[in-house]
C-alpha cells in the first residue's frame, strides 16, 4: 500500500473526539503531514477490559520470532492475498488488530511515475 501518510491532529484531541481513553505514549507523538515506516504514531487498540485506548505504537511490525528489530525486508506493508500464509506476518494478521487513524496516505512510485512524464 503506502510508504508515507499524513496524521494531523493532536493526540489529546483525536482521542476526545473519538470517546477513547489515551496514555503517555500517545500524547508524545508530534501530528506530521509526512509519517515515515519506524516512526511513533497514535494507534487505537484494544484493552484487557473490552475497551478502546489511543495508545503510542512504531510503525513497523517486529515478528515475534525475530531477534533483532532490523530485517532485512520492509515489515510495514503486508499484501492481504498473502498475510495469513507469510511467516512474517501469519500471528499479526490472526491476532494482532490496531486502527490507524489517518487522513491520507502517499504512493511516492505513482507520483515518481508522473513527475517523470511531465
Amino acid at each position: 500500500m503506502c510508504g508515507r501518510f499524513a496524521m494531523p491532529w493532536d493526540p489529546d484531541e483525536l482521542a476526545d473526539r473519538l470517546g477513547v481513553d489515551t496514555n503517555e505514549d500517545a500524547r508524545s507523538v508530534v501530528p506530521p503531514y509526512n509519517i515515515a515506516p519506524g516512526a511513533t504514531i497514535a494507534v487505537i487498540r484494544r484493552t484487557a477490559d473490552g475497551g478502546s485506548l489511543l495508545a503510542g505504537a512504531r510503525w513497523n511490525l517486529i515478528p515475534a520470532w525475530s531477534d533483532t528489530d532490523r530485517l532485512p525486508y520492509p515489515t510495514f506493508n503486508a499484501r492481504v492475498e498473502t498475510a495469513a500464509d507469510r511467516p512474517t506476518f501469519r500471528d499479526a494478521a490472526r491476532h494482532g488488530r490496531i486502527l490507524i487513524p489517518m487522513l491520507g496516505y502517499y504512493e511516492w512510485v505513482f507520483l515518481f511515475n508522473c513527475l517523470l512524464r511531465f
